[in-house]
């Protein structure tokens, strides 16, 4: 561990990403143990900057520094011919838990909650040989819920989603016979909305929601590590969907931008502040402006940064973000309600250096991906110094980090059909990892 531009990060020499063979992942699992120490050894803390340490004083010295463009080799091709070693068995349920809800809403399946929706359809395919038809020979159980696609886009929602989650609760445990051998061990929901498990805005996330569902494995954008609906042992971090085929297609992490027609530092386009428009007491949301939203994050950095000619943060949408971000060389990608964002990978696919500005995060696969190679992290508690911080980062660093964009950013996206090295690759490894097998003692009684 080192002390290097503003932050505490791993030793550059690991690889940006150990994802090369099967053989070498499995090795890399043991090593690390994928439990509790995962949050200790990801925690990045601010130091003093050096004053011997080079200081990027404009765009122009930042360019020249630069020296040229950098293009990363091709991606070693890897076979989409592999299988692994699980078996998955996908529920067959009524139309009203899925499909139903994409055809009143198409939108839904293109938003970033519509992970759930390509999951499924990929496990459907039996993308890398998973699928089975036969649950007695199943290591998994898939619930293809779309439970996120009936609110994103309506948060007064939550009764008829928490009902909509019950429902297929009772079918998953009172119609099928497979639950009880396991009390639902070996079941897979995705809770890919934004407080996940707890199925909730803010007025429970000390615990899963519904006690049957806590031992079971969730698909969730959400990794946050002091939330009690989130347990980093049994739960898979999976990234969003991006739709966008100039962003997950065409974007490369950059290969086909130049660096010297950078124009921006730094950038954040979105929302700063969140607006009720009504009162919805059992769920803590009042009419008027969110408390809660950011931890106040995003409205201190359009406050602090407002007019500045190195940081520049935009409030709502644009016609032209993705050239926006292509332009950038560090994208800030602060929590919203939840410590994840979208912007993260898109930051990622189009060659902007994402900065993380969220506490207790766990991040997609981070027993196969590096993130200290590919982006930077700041405390809530530094915001205050970010500007200095990024600055504080020598050329030859954000070479590096704008490098390693190249080779990365296939593993956060989804593509379709799925391929070797891509997310949904990512989460059938490490649900391989996960495999255990189980000899239940729960149910039956035995002499």
């Amino acid at each position: 561990m080192a002390i290097l531009f503003g932050v505490l990060y791993r030793d550059p020499k690991t690889p940006v990403v150990d994802h090369v063979n099967e053989e070498s992942v499995q090795q890399t699992v043991a090593k690390r143990q994928l439990s509790k120490r995962l949050p200790v050894l990801y925690r990045m803390e601010y130091r003093p900057m050096d004053s011997s340490q080079p200081t990027v004083l404009n765009l122009t010295s930042l360019q020249q520094g630069l020296r040229g463009d950098i293009v990363a080799p091709p991606p070693t091709k890897m076979s989409n011919d592999r299988r692994y070693n699980i078996k998955i068995y996908i529920y067959d349920l009524p139309a009203k838990y899925n499909d139903d809800i994409v055809k009143r809403d198409p939108s839904c399946a293109t938003s970033p909650f519509g992970s759930e929706v390509v999951i499924h359809e990929e496990l459907m395919r039996s993308a890398f040989g998973v699928r089975t038809v036969d649950a007695e020979e199943a290591d998994y159980f898939y619930v293809p819920l779309y439970a996120a696609c009936l609110i994103y886009s309506d948060f007064s929602k939550f009764d008829v989603y928490r009902a909509l989650v019950r429902s297929a609760l009772e079918y998953v445990i009172h119609e099928q016979p497979y639950w009880n051998r396991t009390r639902g061990r070996d079941h897979i929901f995705p809770f890919v909305h934004d407080f996940g498990g707890c199925l909730s805005w803010m007025d429970n996330t000390n615990k899963v929601y519904f006690d049957e569902l806590r031992n079971s494995i969730f698909l969730s954008h959400l990794g946050d590590l002091s939330m009690g609906c989130f347990d980093s042992y049994k739960d898979i971090v999976v990234p969003p969907l991006v739709s966008d085929p100039r962003i997950y297609k065409l974007g490369q992490g950059g290969r086909n931008v130049s660096l010297l027609s950078k124009s921006t530092f730094a950038h954040f386009r979105g929302t700063v502040t969140w607006y009720h428009h009504s009162t919805i007491k059992p769920l803590q949301i009042f009419k008027g402006y969110s408390r809660y939203y950011s931890n106040g994050v995003r409205l201190f950095l359009k406050t602090k940064y407002q007019g500045d000619s190195l940081v520049k943060i935009f409030e709502g949408k644009s016609k032209n973000y993705v050239k926006e971000v292509e332009e950038s060389f560090f994208c800030l990608c602060p929590r919203g309600f939840a410590p994840w964002s979208r912007r993260f990978f898109d930051s990622i696919m189009l060659g902007c250096i994402p900065v993380i500005i969220a506490d207790n995060i766990e991040l997609p696969f981070e027993d196969v991906l590096n993130y200290r190679q590919f982006s930077v992290k700041i405390a809530e508690k530094d915001m205050g110094q970010l500007k200095e911080i990024l600055l504080s980062i020598p050329p030859e660093r954000i070479r590096e980090l704008q490098l390693n964009l190249q080779k990365v950013y296939k593993f956060l996206s989804y593509q379709r059909p799925s391929e070797a090295g891509d997310a949904m690759d990512l989460i059938l490894l490490k649900l391989e990892k996960m495999k255990r097998p189980f000899h239940p003692t729960a149910v039956d009684a035995w002499t």
